[in-house]
């Protein structure tokens, strides 16, 4: 899976999927889990740099780590806020994504999972953060949330 980034801008983030091949009703929904997954984990605050207190244990180990809960209380939050429907369109595929305060290192986790699921699942053969796209323009009127919170709201006023 080649990557590509665009222009970015974290708040109206795109991400755009050429695929191998038109993909089956099942295979859509695979994406689409793992798209979904994604942000969850982000919605949750998963991608928080100032608290990666295991990562940075580095080679000490984390066995008898103590974890230390006041320094992940403490931390600003890191939220994605909201996720469009994922599209698809032929073989290619596009969803948006305002990724709030998270950090972008989110994007090395979609990046991995993404390329595992590649391998596995179904041919990505590009994977584009970004941008726009000249054979799929961004609607400039309608987007639509997945957010349940959201539901029913008119996107163009956040």
């Amino acid at each position: 899976m080649l990557v590509f980034f665009s222009s970015i801008d974290t708040f109206k983030l795109w991400l755009w999927f050429d695929l191998q091949a038109v993909p089956s009703g099942e295979q859509r929904e695979l994406l689409e889990a793992v798209v979904t997954s994604w942000f969850t984990v982000g919605r949750l605050g998963g991608f928080n740099a100032q608290n990666m207190q295991v990562h940075y244990r580095g080679s000490r180990g984390s066995s008898n780590f103590p974890y230390d809960s006041e320094q992940c209380d403490s931390s600003m939050e890191a939220m994605f806020h909201d996720l469009g429907d994922l599209e698809f369109r032929g073989s290619m595929a596009r969803c948006w994504i305002n990724m709030g305060t998270a950090d972008e290192f989110a994007l090395d986790v979609l990046i991995n999972a993404l390329n595992t699921f590649s391998l596995e699942n179904m041919g990505i053969k590009k994977l584009t953060v970004g941008g726009d796209n000249n054979v799929w323009p961004i609607p400039k009127d309608n987007q639509k949330t997945q957010d349940p919170l959201l539901q029913g709201m008119d996107m163009r006023d956040y």
